[in-house]
């Protein structure tokens, strides 16, 4: 039989279908494991977005519609303070709202469930809003929000961020321009912000400078907390601050 660099024609051929199959098992590992970390991620997404039952849906459509324009509303389990920011970080509006779902179906299953969950959110904002008029205008707070676990506890975040003028100029305007375009349409103001967070394109909150995040289980707390930030010990941010993943309910 005739030989090919010392190699019979069979044994070429033989070597040539081994390379081949070996090449063919790899790729099927390679999409084995796309595959698995696929459903981990989906199963990652399901966690994050909870089945509500058809009352607590109810109680949380009654809640978004009374309170929709300043605030929005995520609906998730979490067990640290650090996983509660990463949701109230994809806020859009003027507070941020977690509510756990076990709270939420309790609530949807007492008589005056509405009435109690609509108090909580009431205080709670309203305390958020002193903090606000507290720290002025000129305050390195960009973002304030509440969680609330499934006892009803609620616990108060604030997301500050200190740059460069220009950062700020950027920030104003962005503010400005989200507020006029929710007055006019809403919704579709609503659907934009989430494409442009997402994507991370023409992001007009690009960050350049400083950013970090403070909790605290009281209102008094969370305003020491906020003027005791030393922004020495902050390290720079070089992330988009917009770049975080919206899971509103």
């Amino acid at each position: 039989m005739n030989g090919i660099n010392g190699y019979s024609t069979y044994d070429f051929i033989r070597s040539t279908a081994y390379t081949r199959t070996k090449e063919q098992e790899a790729k099927k590992e390679t999409g084995k494991a796309r595959e698995a970390f696929t459903e981990k991620e989906t199963a990652v997404n399901r966690k994050e977005s909870p089945k509500l039952s058809e009352k607590a849906q109810s109680l949380l459509d009654k809640i978004k519609e009374k309170y929709g324009e300043k605030m929005d509303f995520m609906v998730a389990s979490y067990s640290s303070e650090e996983e509660a920011q990463r949701y109230l970080s994809g806020g859009t509006k003027e507070y941020s709202v977690l509510i756990n779902p076990e709270l939420l179906e309790k609530m949807a299953s007492e008589k005056d469930g509405e009435k109690k969950i609509s108090s909580m959110i009431e205080d709670a904002t309203s305390k958020l809003s002193d903090v606000a008029e507290k720290l002025g205008e000129d305050s390195d707070v960009v973002r304030l929000g509440v969680s609330f676990d499934q006892d009803g506890n609620a616990s108060y975040f604030a997301e500050l961020e200190k740059g460069s003028a220009k950062q700020r100029e950027r920030i104003e305007n962005a503010r400005a321009e989200k507020k006029e375009q929710a007055a006019k349409e809403k919704k579709a103001a609503e659907k934009k912000a989430a494409k442009e967070r997402l994507s991370g394109r023409d992001d007009p909150y690009a960050y350049d400078g400083k950013r970090t995040t403070v909790y605290a289980d009281s209102i008094d707390d969370l305003l020491e907390k906020i003027r005791s930030v030393d922004w020495d010990k902050v390290p720079q941010t070089a992330q988009a601050a917009g770049s975080h993943i919206n899971y509103n309910a």
